[in-house]
């Protein structure tokens, strides 16, 4: 074997289970992406508009895709690595045998890591496997659940970080000052696929270590169950000594012969002891401390007299009890292990309940951005937007005049910031944006794409364009083309007009 088999705490075995995982880590990611990646390809061409259906898909055949991995593991723990030809071989057998259960009845089982092995590699009809089951998990189902908690953490976490660093890592706008905007101008399919991708590859990270420490679950359950332990160490033992077969006969056969040899008879010399003098040299040899003495361990034990006879009237007490009531409280403790574990997946499911009703009222359907809000009770109108006046008095009666005035001036800055500034105010007035003081360009333009069902696309994709075309000429100093604000002053009244 290339693991120590010994038996273990739970932990432990669980810590030995992640170090097989680290030391086959890539024939294991192998093993679970020849399998999940073709699901994850079909998901996406049976529902190419509906990306969380085909995580949801692709993430409810997982014990599918773990079977490939325990196969490297069950191998490789005896000295051969599958290579990848015999691992492509031996997954069609693996994949549908006893696909239906495991897909159904099994999915929701949350020691499924500790499980599997008991079905994979002993195989038997499912009376056995149920008997079996129910006698490797006496002390090993708590820390198999645990660990399934533990790896689904890992996942969330190891998703969310993903997630972030696509977001980080994501080019800006148009002059890479506002960070996201790439992501933003997705469409919410693109933005969703994203999201997928970056779920599978954490399911992918994770799922060689959640195998590997059910796996070794498993096994440290059995060493302790049938002493595989003493097994290896007699074995061991048995190959240190087979060279010494061939002296050890010489020395066993002459051992043998030479008490044949005749011997002198020394019956007559033979003297025996008085009875008095041999109890007086035992004695001695008792008193000296290297063959004898007493030693004294204080503690409580019941008086019993020697030979079975009865018990002293009221010296000893019965402790019968004690022990009938620790043999009722540990089969309590089973139950009640049980218990609390439905009652932690109960809680599971409520806080995820009322995480998704938090997201869904308070984030926007159409995008990642600032949420914003129609006009109510102490929502007050912000009066300055990206360091911009978007006062109603403090623009003139036809914005879009007064910009292509500027614009033929040879302002063109102030007309674009005229124009931005008469389409903030008027989506402040007319549409209810909410958005502190504070919020930049990209904040208004996130803000204005999540009210796009409100607003008409058309009139965000003008937005959008008008923003671009600001922040050209406010941070870059590059002025728009003739025709382009032409266009912009043209369509502004039909977007925006009509005044605030």
């Amino acid at each position: 074997m290339t693991a120590e088999v010994r038996p273990r705490l739970n932990w432990e075995a669980v810590d030995l289970g992640f170090a097989m995982a680290r030391r086959w880590w890539p024939r294991l990611a192998l093993a679970w992406t020849l399998t999940a990646l073709p699901a994850l390809v079909a998901a996406a061409l049976l529902l190419p508009d509906h990306p969380w259906w085909a995580l949801a898909l692709v993430w409810w055949g997982k014990p599918l895709y773990e079977r490939g991995p325990l196969h490297v593991l069950s191998r490789a723990l005896f000295g051969h690595l599958p290579p990848a030809g015999e691992l492509a071989r031996a997954l069609p057998g693996l994949l549908w045998r006893q696909a239906l259960g495991a897909l159904t009845v099994f999915r929701p089982d949350p020691a499924r890591s500790f499980n599997r092995p008991v079905a994979q590699l002993e195989g038997g009809s499912a009376r056995d496997r149920g008997a079996r089951l129910r006698t490797l998990q006496r002390t090993a189902h708590g820390a198999a659940t645990a660990l399934t908690l533990a790896c689904l953490a890992f996942e969330l976490i190891l998703w969310a970080g993903l997630l972030a660093l696509a977001w980080l890592l994501a080019p800006g706008g148009v002059l890479g000052l506002e960070s996201g905007s790439l992501l933003d101008e997705l469409s919410a399919t693109a933005r969703g696929w994203i999201m997928v991708l970056a779920a599978w590859g954490a399911m992918a990270a994770v799922a060689p270590f959640y195998v590997a420490g059910g796996f070794a679950l498993y096994l440290n359950r059995r060493s302790r169950l049938e002493g595989w332990d003493l097994e290896l160490a007699f074995r061991r033992l048995a190959a240190r000594v087979a060279h010494l077969r061939r002296p050890a006969a010489v020395v066993l056969a002459a051992a043998l012969v030479l008490p044949l040899s005749p011997v002198p008879a020394q019956a007559d010399e033979l003297h025996l002891l008085p009875p008095a003098e041999a109890r007086q040299i035992i004695g001695e040899v008792l008193a000296d401390p290297v063959f004898g003495g007493t030693e004294t361990v204080p503690g409580w034990y019941p008086r019993k007299r020697a030979g079975g006879a009865e018990k002293e009237p009221g010296g000893e007490v019965d402790l019968d009890w004690l022990a009938r009531l620790l043999r009722a409280l540990a089969g309590a403790g089973d139950i009640l292990g049980r218990v609390a574990e439905l009652l932690m997946w109960l809680g599971a499911a409520v806080v995820a309940g009322l995480l998704v009703i938090w997201i869904l009222r308070h984030l926007p359907r159409g995008g990642w951005g600032l949420k914003s809000r129609r006009e109510g009770g102490a929502d007050a109108a912000p009066r300055t937007l990206a360091g911009l006046d978007v006062r109603p008095e403090s623009l003139p009666e036809d914005p879009a005049a007064a910009a292509r005035a500027l614009w033929q001036a040879g302002r063109a800055r102030e007309a674009l910031s005229l124009l931005y500034r008469a389409a903030l105010a008027a989506l402040v007035a007319r549409h209810g944006l909410r958005l502190p003081a504070s919020a930049t360009e990209g904040d208004c333009l996130r803000a204005v794409r999540a009210m796009a069902g409100r607003l008409g696309a058309d009139t965000a994709d003008f937005f959008a364009a008008l923003t671009r075309l600001w922040q050209a000429a406010a941070y870059a100093h590059r002025e728009p083309a003739p025709a382009d604000m032409e266009t912009t002053c043209g369509d502004w009244p039909h977007h925006f007009g009509g005044g605030p």
